[in-house]
């Protein structure tokens, strides 16, 4: 959602925002691809950045976590 739906209509790519919201390229990559959970700190970062709420963020967070248990214990 995060590249998807922010940056790329934005025009940008994940170095330049790693770079504005201070943060690693790596670290947003992670955030990118589901391998790295958003923290508050992230959700901070992200909803100065974006304009959004930390809330917003935390909230998509939790929902890609139950998802994500969801599916594991499906399986």
């Amino acid at each position: 959602m995060l590249l998807h739906e922010f940056l790329e209509p934005l025009g940008l790519r994940q170095a330049e925002a790693a770079q504005r919201l201070g943060i690693s390229a790596n670290r947003l990559n992670e955030v990118v691809l589901g391998e790295r959970r958003v923290t508050a700190d992230t959700a901070m970062r992200l909803s100065r950045f974006l304009k959004t709420s930390p809330r917003f963020w935390m909230r998509l967070q939790a929902d890609w976590d139950l998802q994500r248990e969801a599916r594991r214990a499906a399986s």
